[in-house]
């Protein structure tokens, strides 16, 4: 599966700035790195490459490994012929011509399940007039900037024309990143975090209108706010992040939506959004309204509560004098609801003292769980108790750790083999590496690119770049489709 991106010859002014701001391709690298050869390439055309491929990696938060190696873009023994490499040529790799004005195409492969990038290639267009200087523009085309403007699309961004950018598709006096698209790098391989929820939360409430709070997600500019109640879905409603008072990105979000709600027990979340991609949802938070009640007055939950260590916990709470029937409200750890009425006389409690107690008759899953219990009798509906939180943690068949085995201690080249032993049942590996200086980089590998898809002997790995002197740490953490296994202990090497 691949994708063209033509950068043309024609000449703008810059332009002013506008809302909306870099444009994102709907595909990009696994991580925030990879490899490009520019071998093929003489000088000075070379040496303008590498030094583009180096201003992206130096001023933005993708990395790449610019290699002098003789690796054309148009290689057999790569991914639907191409070969993360740069050239001149008549043709692109797909054998297409080059129309009067283009300068330079990208083309990528792309994994259509997964959507990740696989190879890509850029061919410069030979019947242009090429040269390497800085600042106007000149006869001649400029190499560096049309390569800094190809890199961009190497690395999954698309043409931009609402602000200064070198990803504008047509060429300008720029010659030098600009602020959108180091923006733009970040949009696509920082991911955007989840809001938290700070209010109401596992809490009873007498307003029929409660005030919705959570902390802000740096980046976000919207928030999707999901009410869903014992009848279903109240709202599913986005709002801007600058009309909850938080459109800096931090501070507390707070949101009014204008209605009142029914007594009853109610769940919330967040999602987190810019114009440039979704975030995570936040947690879920409960909470119960009671502010007009006419049946039966509220119970106390008692049980489960903290860590429950079997599927099939027993609920159990106060009998109310004068309920007659509880309906127990149940939260899984996906957000899915049940809900089911109980006698009281089935629950043991038709006296009206006491504790009630049920258990249910399938298991739960692992993971955080929340129940409220509702009374009722033939006068109406009664008060729901506030909601509780418990975590059901029974063991699952997730790999256990590995051990490390090296890099360890002093160690003589700045390109080690990271090596740790096999897990039988791990079918992926996190490879977590802190530098001395600089973030921590963390890297998932398939058992069977690392050479132990068989769960024996040792997986092995090498960095696409060496490493600088340092001290460094690194731990390793298995993975199988019931969910991650623990870390390892932590490796320790310095390298002279």
């Amino acid at each position: 599966m691949i994708r063209r991106a033509t950068f043309t010859a024609a000449l703008i002014g810059l332009l002013s700035s506008a809302a909306a701001a870099f444009v994102l391709s709907a595909h990009r690298w696994p991580q925030p790195s990879t490899t490009v050869y520019y071998g093929l390439l003489s000088d000075p055309y070379a040496s303008a490459f590498a030094s583009a491929a180096g201003e992206w990696t130096s001023r933005s938060v993708f990395q790449f490994n610019a290699q002098a190696s003789a690796i054309g873009p148009c290689s057999a023994s790569g991914p639907l012929g191409l070969g993360n490499g740069a050239n001149f040529g008549t043709t692109t790799c797909d054998g297409t011509g080059f129309g009067d004005s283009d300068l330079a195409v990208t083309e990528t492969v792309y994994d259509g399940n997964t959507g990740f990038l696989l190879a890509a290639a850029i061919t410069f267009n030979t019947a242009q007039s090429w040269s390497v200087y800085d600042g106007p523009l000149q006869a001649s085309i400029d190499f560096r900037r049309v390569a800094l403007h190809e890199l961009g699309h190497f690395l999954g961004l698309e043409h931009e024309t609402n602000v200064p950018a070198i990803m504008n598709p047509d060429i300008s006096d720029l010659d030098r990143l600009q602020d959108d698209d180091i923006n733009g790098a970040a949009a696509l391989y920082v991911p955007l975090g989840a809001a938290t929820l700070v209010a109401p939360a596992e809490t009873l409430v007498n307003t029929a209108r409660p005030l919705y709070q959570w902390n802000a997600a740096p980046g976000s500019s919207w928030y999707r706010f999901y009410l869903h109640g014992t009848a279903g879905t109240v709202s599913d409603s986005w709002y801007s992040a600058s009309n909850l008072g938080c459109g800096a990105g931090s501070g507390t979000c707070s949101l009014d939506p204008g209605f009142n709600l029914q007594d009853g027990i109610y769940s919330w979340w967040i999602m987190s959004w810019n114009y440039v991609k979704a975030g995570p949802w936040s947690t879920r938070s409960d909470f119960t309204v009671a502010a007009a009640v006419v049946g039966p007055g509220a119970t106390t939950l008692s049980a489960p509560t903290g860590t429950a260590t079997t599927p099939r916990p027993t609920f159990t709470w106060s009998a109310v004098a004068g309920s007659t029937w509880y309906q127990l409200w149940l939260a899984s750890p996906s957000g899915a609801i049940s809900q089911t009425w109980y006698r009281a006389s089935d629950a043991g409690c038709a006296s009206g003292t006491g504790m009630c107690q049920i258990t249910p008759s399938r298991d739960l899953s692992n993971g955080s769980w929340s129940f409220a219990v509702e009374t009722w009798s033939p006068a109406g509906s009664g008060s729901w108790s506030a909601p509780q939180v418990f975590v059901v943690s029974t063991p699952l068949l997730t790999p256990p750790a590995t051990t490390l085995i090296a890099p360890l201690g002093l160690i003589t080249t700045t390109s080690p083999t990271f090596q740790w032993n096999a897990i039988a049942t791990s079918t992926w590996y996190q490879l977590y590496l802190s530098p001395p200086s600089g973030g921590p980089v963390a890297t998932w590998y398939r058992a069977s690119d690392v050479g132990c898809a068989s769960g024996t002997g040792a997986c092995s790995v090498n960095l696409p770049s060496p490493l600088s002197s340092g001290s460094y740490r690194f731990w390793v953490q298995t993975w199988n489709s019931n969910g991650a296994g623990p870390w390892s202990a932590p490796g320790n090497f310095n390298v002279p």
